[in-house]
């Protein structure tokens, strides 16, 4: 398994984990593996009424990721990847461009 530190020692310490593997392009099959943390605290979100986006891979309304790891579809500009998580209330909308 894997093992994440604690942020909060002393109170609860949600968690929200996914994993995303994507195949990578043949010219890349045998590279050092790339792996990124993405602490909620330094995500990239937008905020409206209604609306959170938080984003993980491309850039979205000047809201820019992380950079990915450097051998993965989404370093590749031509791969056209976009990883988001988009929250919206009852009654909201959003718009990906």
């Amino acid at each position: 398994g894997e093992m994440f530190p604690l942020v909060n020692r002393h109170k609860p310490n949600p968690l929200r984990l996914f994993q995303i593997w994507i195949n990578l392009p043949k010219r890349s099959k045998m590279v050092t593996p790339g792996f990124k943390m993405h602490w909620a605290e330094n995500m990239p979100r937008i905020r409206r009424e209604g609306v959170e986006v938080v984003v993980y891979a491309d850039q979205i309304d000047g809201q820019q990721a992380q950079a990915p790891p450097p051998d993965s579809y989404a370093a590749d500009p031509a791969a056209d990847v976009a990883i988001l998580t988009i929250d919206v209330a009852p009654g909201a909308r959003f718009v990906i461009p």
